[in-house]
């Protein structure tokens, strides 16, 4: 009997040891890039009201990356010009990733419409500001995504993104 007791429990040594290995460990990312951000969907009206953002023609659409402290990122990004739903979604490409190790700290994308080139000319108007809490994609059954999104007031943002 204590033959068969040493032999179970070395075989369950054994066994317990070669089943693990460092693939099984797990990685923890310490940072995260954000290489691409997109509209996939913005209301092409004021909030509240039937008045185009645009009297003659879609809204001219840029788009900002603001930190919690009110840092701009990418203040403007290259601006679209007279857009239309059938033009949606609208990718930006970031040549140089916005990248932060601060988990803790939301961001916001501020999806705007370019008036200064309008006659007459008007200050920028906000469309809308989308948050982003990464700290709540580090945790849970599906941690470090390769894209999330968000919609907030009708404006929908995806982000591509790398964690390290």
């Amino acid at each position: 009997m204590k033959t068969v007791l040493k032999s179970t429990c070395l075989l369950l040594l054994i066994t317990l040891l070669l089943g693990c290995s460092k693939d099984d460990a797990e990685v923890v990312k310490t940072k995260y890039k954000i290489t691409n951000i997109t509209i996939t969907q913005m209301p092409f009206t004021k909030p509240g009201t039937s008045t185009l953002w645009d009297v003659i023609n879609g809204p001219d659409v840029f788009m900002a990356l603001v930190t919690d402290n009110n840092t701009n990122i990418y203040a403007n990004t290259s601006t679209l010009s007279n857009v239309i739903n059938a033009d949606i979604p609208l990718p930006w490409n970031l040549s140089t990733p916005y990248q932060t190790s601060n988990f803790n700290d939301p961001i916001y994308i501020y999806v705007m419409d370019n008036d200064t080139d309008d006659f007459p000319s008007t200050s920028n108007e906000t469309i809308g500001i989308v948050p982003f809490n990464m700290l709540q994609y580090t945790i849970g059954t599906n941690k470090y995504p390769s894209m999330v999104s968000q919609t907030s007031n009708g404006v929908t943002i995806k982000l591509n993104l790398t964690w390290e």
